[in-house]
């Protein structure tokens, strides 16, 4: 009766530990992401972010955008080559050592 006892406590025990750890790492993460929300609303982020392209620029990525869709790359063979390699005799993957 007294196992019984014993293996009972150590279970229950065991399961509210980790029911405490679980409840202490979820208020921690909910910390965390408060935290980050508030300095997220600190940041100052500007209402419109001016950028200026210069010509060349511009060039440069047309280009690139035009060779991308049009499909310029290398031509593959598409040919499968598979070899048949024979294996020299090694010890280690011998079946007649195996038993005995």
């Amino acid at each position: 009766m007294e196992v019984l006892s014993i293996n009972f406590f150590v279970t229950v025990a065991g399961f509210l530990t980790v029911f405490v750890v679980f409840c202490v790492l979820i208020a921690l993460l909910q910390l965390v992401g408060w935290m980050t929300k508030a300095r997220q609303k600190e940041a100052v982020v500007p209402e419109e972010v001016v950028s200026v392209v210069s010509a060349a620029e511009s060039a440069a990525i047309a280009m690139a955008l035009h060779l991308c869709r049009a499909g310029v790359h290398d031509e593959e063979s598409d040919v499968i080559t598979l070899r048949n390699v024979d294996l020299r005799y090694s010890p280690w993957s011998s079946k007649i050592y195996g038993i005995q």
